[in-house]
């Protein structure tokens, strides 16, 4: 090789360096581990960097999907919840390349009655779409979101009573006297739940 080749080649090689240098310190974040999950596994590797076998890549194409759609699953739940999801849980395994997968997740739901009929019904509402949002509900999803719908048939009825209790209370203003139009509220006052608390899966 001659002189003015081996200078040449060894200008590309630093022009190579600083472009790649460049690159990685103009990157805004850092790629996580799980950023990296969504990339197809072209020749991919072991943790010891040995080439995977033919079992060991259709693994890692299964767990691949999996991440995704356990990913896209529970952000359906969360994003549906809105303020009454409590937040993402995921369960991970790693994979033949090292790195982790998730393969089951689940949001927690406020799902506990509110302190009137009509706020029951419109948060019952939101906890019945939060628990369908997924394109495949679970079981369980599906299991909330029939409560839910119990708690807005009861919370309808309870809505039905308390305003034809009121509307008779306005016809019989003149003869009832103030400790019974009292004790009529209490006892058709809304009970509110507020310890429950569920999840999606």
């Amino acid at each position: 090789m001659r002189i003015g080749d081996v200078t040449a080649w060894l200008d590309r090689d630093a022009a190579r360096a600083t472009s790649q240098r460049e690159e990685r310190t103009s990157s805004p974040t850092r790629e996580t581990a799980e950023s990296r999950n969504d990339r197809p596994p072209t020749n991919p590797h072991g943790a010891d960097g040995k080439p995977l076998t033919d079992a060991e890549a259709a693994r890692l194409t299964e767990l691949r999907s999996a991440d995704r759609e356990v990913r896209a699953h529970e952000l359906a739940h969360q994003a549906a919840g809105g303020g009454l999801a409590r937040g993402m849980s995921l369960s991970y395994v790693t994979g033949p390349d090292g790195r982790r997968y998730a393969v089951a997740g689940e949001v927690s739901i406020d799902s506990s009655t509110a302190a009137t009929p009509e706020a029951t019904i419109a948060k019952m509402q939101q906890v019945r779409a939060a628990a369908l949002a997924p394109a495949n509900p679970s079981p369980q999803d599906r299991a909330i979101a029939a409560r839910a719908t119990m708690s807005i048939v009861e919370a309808s009825m309870k809505l039905v009573m308390e305003q034809r209790q009121a509307a008779e209370e306005v016809r019989n203003k003149p003869t009832t006297s103030a400790a019974t139009g009292i004790s009529a509220y209490q006892n058709s006052s809304w009970t509110a739940n507020t310890s429950r608390v569920q999840a999606f899966a």
